[in-house]
């Protein structure tokens, strides 16, 4: 390759990567109108316009607190200070207890909605 050949090639990389740039932010605006459409929920929304078929998907992420987690287990024993211990929560198991058990935990836990995903199918 010549100079002259390489800097044709920079000068197409330049402008393929502005038409990218340019091309994910249209599909990030197409992505936040279309998604406003479901419900700020966890789960998939399907609904129909005209001959399309919009799904939205929204995921979430739970954080726990570790210190209130230590606080709801220790229950009065308390840790010893030299003493580090992690504790992670099983969502699915979780999911399965009754509210009541639930609500002892309410504080420790952070819900987060991520970015949904929009998937959009031609209705044949």
């Amino acid at each position: 390759m010549t100079l002259l050949s390489i800097a044709k090639t920079a000068e197409e990389f330049i402008a393929v990567e502005s038409q990218i740039e340019e091309l994910q932010t249209k599909r990030a605006t197409l992505v936040d109108e279309l998604s406003r459409m479901a419900p700020e929920i966890e789960g998939e929304h399907t609904f129909d316009a005209g001959d399309y078929t919009i799904i939205v998907r929204r995921s979430e992420r739970w954080n726990w607190s570790q210190e209130t987690l230590r606080d709801i287990f220790s229950q009065g024993t308390g840790m010893p200070v030299f003493a580090k211990e992690s504790i992670s929560i099983d969502k699915r198991a979780f999911k399965k207890l009754s509210d009541k058990e639930k609500r002892v935990f309410h504080d420790a836990l952070t819900r987060t909605l991520m970015t949904p995903t929009v998937k959009v199918e031609k209705v044949e």
